[in-house]
C-alpha cells in the first residue's frame, strides 16, 4: 500500500486572487494562506462548470 498524504482543500468564495501575496500582490494581506501555498500546490487557473459554487464542491 502506498504512503498516505495529508490533503487540505482550501475553497474560498469571493476571494480575489489578485489580492493574495502568494499570487504576486505587493502587500502582505494573507500570511497564513501564503504559508500553505509555499509548501503546497497552487492552481493558478481553475474553471468550474457552474456559477453556483456549492454544487461544485459537494
Amino acid at each position: 500500500m502506498s504512503e498516505i498524504s495529508n490533503v487540505i482543500l482550501l475553497s474560498v468564495d469571493a476571494l480575489r486572487a489578485d489580492h493574495l501575496s502568494s499570487h504576486g500582490y505587493e502587500r502582505e494581506t494573507s500570511p497564513e494562506i501564503d504559508a500553505l501555498a509555499a509548501h503546497g500546490t497552487q492552481f493558478m487557473n481553475v474553471m468550474i462548470r457552474s456559477s453556483f459554487i456549492v454544487s461544485e464542491v459537494i
